[in-house]
């Protein structure tokens, strides 16, 4: 199973220690898109705790960026919104209310604001020079702004989903005594119908 062999081989480790690569896109689309499906099927392709397993790997911390930064940047080319709109919301229906989201978002926004880290100015692309030679030169500006808009896209595809970005611990509560509140007259209702 191929998922099984991306969780073998540590790829998000391995994507998230070198430079990126446009490639890398449709592999970690596939692979989250893949543990999703196996979440949502009822008739489990994999047991629970090889799901979780897999779900685990990608909310590790580091490894949660890494996915979300490729899939966020999609490319210097004239990328798809609605794209990275399906592949991070499929990314963040997996398990919405881990923690890992906070410190991912933050990064996410730091990379938008600065280089991160040198996340940008380390990319190089592959084109075609008028003399028709394959070159590899680094990313030039209006590149480095395309991934950044994209990643912008992103955020605000994640903070549509949290809410607003209101994903404080408070907030959290808030809307989890809520739900409590919204839930309990519904139990006494039933209950004095039933007598």
């Amino acid at each position: 199973m191929a998922s099984a062999a991306f969780l073998e081989s540590e790829c998000l480790e391995f994507f998230g220690s070198h430079t990126f690569h446009e490639a890398s896109v449709p592999l970690v689309g596939e692979y989250v898109a893949g543990i999703l499906e196996m979440k949502n099927k009822s008739d489990r392709i994999v047991d629970t705790a090889t799901l979780q397993l897999h779900i685990n790997y990608l909310h590790n911390p580091p490894n949660l960026f890494t996915a979300s930064s490729i899939l966020a940047t999609h490319g210097t080319g004239g990328a798809d919104r609605t794209a990275i709109h399906r592949d991070i919301t499929t990314l963040v229906q997996l398990c919405p209310r881990d923690t890992a989201w906070n410190d991912c978002l933050k990064k996410l926004r730091d990379l938008v604001q600065g280089d991160g880290g040198d996340f940008f100015v380390q990319q190089h692309v592959w084109s075609r020079s008028a003399s028709d030679q394959w070159e590899f030169p680094q990313l030039r500006l209006k590149e480095i702004q395309v991934e950044k808009d994209n990643i912008s896209h992103a955020i605000q595809v994640l903070d549509d989903f949290f809410d607003g970005g209101t994903r404080t611990r408070a907030a959290r509560l808030e809307r989890f005594f809520a739900w409590c509140l919204c839930r309990k007259p519904e139990v006494k209702v039933e209950r004095e119908q039933q007598v």
